[in-house]
């Protein structure tokens, strides 16, 4: 049953708020430009407010509050085109000469950790990844901004349905699955649209800003394309005999990565690796007997992950480590730039989470009560939850601090050293530790 009586409450505090804001932007002399936040901020404090005393807005009223202001384009004369064009070639040949990163532990504090909740309807619907200093949410038709106190920064309007994110360096990209829409971002402004050449299967983002698409294409079983920072199409491949699961580009040497599924007598898989430059195939890795869902660039190695095993490739598609998971199921990843990778694990029906290394060695092996449902890791901090105890640690898995949350936990995302995200279904907490 809606609340209709606290409509006068909203009226009131409507004009309340604007006569504040007014009597501001006259004694303070602010530009008219400063229009463009403070509709930012009253149409999601409107929202919050409706929420808050759960009323119900007639649909045009809705519309004009949920319609944020749209993305700046971006001058393409500012961006620095020099990197698109000189690669560097990448020197590892061989798993010592990956680079071996050390971070910090978690140092062993007592503190209890400090959390502010944020309302954000169907929270547990928006993609999230760190940028930047702060955390972008994105649904089918907002983009939004938080710093690491749950503070909203800014906000953009988008009209993406079921959309794809991904970070890279300076940009963020955001695709539409099962469209055919591409979109690259340099926080607030908009550099490019986009559209694939079928409806997109999925996309990635190097740090270079190169926007990596696979897609359906009519008379083939898959397309990949390569959009640089400039919008302009600078590779192109189609697959006629087998499905591709996924692609990957290095931001160094900008060669791309296909992995590619063969169901004709089993599961076969294997990996191409791509000269952007002169659009040659420079190298094959096969995966017989085993399903490659994910390829992804980690500095200068290309990790793939299968249903039965980790690997570390180099650039010219040699085996450079490789992790066995046929007598435990890998159940769940995540990885960061640096080459950590946290694995969740079922071993017999014992739940471990795995610490790896760059160099594909085990850094922390750590023995859960119950499995997980989420975890992240990043900036050499690991985090996941035991119910609704958010558990937070370094890479070693020692000197565990932890958090009992409110609700019941969708998932969790690490924004830097001391402070967790945690996503509900219909908000957001931000725990620092």
């Amino acid at each position: 049953m809606k609340n209709k009586s606290g409509a006068g409450k909203i009226v009131m505090m409507i004009i309340l708020l604007l006569a504040v804001c007014l009597f501001a932007v006259f004694a303070s002399g602010i530009r008219i430009g400063f229009f463009e936040n403070y509709t930012y901020n009253f149409k999601m404090n409107m929202l919050a407010l409706t929420r808050y005393f759960n009323i119900e807005l007639s649909e045009p009223v809705r519309e004009y509050l949920e319609d944020l202001p749209t993305p700046e384009p971006v001058d393409l004369t500012e961006l620095d085109n020099e990197a698109d064009t000189v690669p560097v070639e990448s020197t590892i040949e061989t798993a010592e000469d990956i680079p071996d990163v050390e971070f910090e532990d978690l140092a062993p504090e007592d503190d209890d950790a400090k959390s502010t909740p944020v309302a954000l309807e169907s929270a547990d619907t928006y993609k999230y990844s760190d940028y930047r200093d702060y955390m972008l949410c994105v649904n089918e038709t907002s983009v939004i901004a938080y710093d690491d106190s749950g503070k909203s920064l800014w906000a953009i309007g988008i009209h993406m349905s079921d959309p794809i994110l991904d970070v890279g360096g300076n940009y963020y990209m955001i695709a539409e699955r099962g469209g055919r829409k591409i979109a690259l971002f340099d926080g607030k402004k908009r550099v490019y649209e986009a559209e694939a050449d079928g409806d997109i299967k999925t996309a990635s983002l190097s740090e270079n800003g190169d926007v990596v698409v696979v897609s359906e294409k009519e008379f083939y079983k898959g397309a990949v394309i390569v959009i640089n920072k400039n919008g302009d199409r600078v590779f192109a491949w189609n697959s006629g005999t087998d499905n591709i699961t996924d692609a990957d580009i290095a931001a160094g040497s900008r060669r791309v990565a296909v992995s590619l599924l063969a169901t004709d007598s089993g599961a076969n898989s294997k990996v191409e690796i791509f000269d952007i430059s002169s659009g040659e195939k420079e190298g094959e890795t096969l995966f017989n007997g085993s399903v490659v869902f994910d390829v992804d660039f980690l500095g200068e190695v290309l990790n793939v992950f299968a249903d039965d095993k980790i690997s570390g490739l180099s650039q010219k598609g040699k085996v450079l480590w490789e992790l066995d998971y046929s007598t435990r199921e890998l159940l769940h990843y995540r990885s960061e730039n640096s080459g950590y990778k946290l694995t969740m694990v079922d071993n017999s029906n014992s739940a471990e989470l795995e610490v790896l290394t760059g160099r594909g060695r085990q850094k922390a092996l750590i023995t859960a009560d119950k499995m997980p449902d989420c975890m992240d890791i990043r900036s050499g901090r690991i985090a996941y939850n035991s119910g609704r105890d958010l558990v937070f640690s370094g890479l070693s898995g020692k000197n565990k601090k932890s958090h009992t949350c409110s609700r019941e936990i969708q998932d969790i995302y690490i924004m830097d050293n001391d402070t967790v995200m945690v996503v509900y279904s219909s908000g957001l907490e931000f725990v620092e530790f």
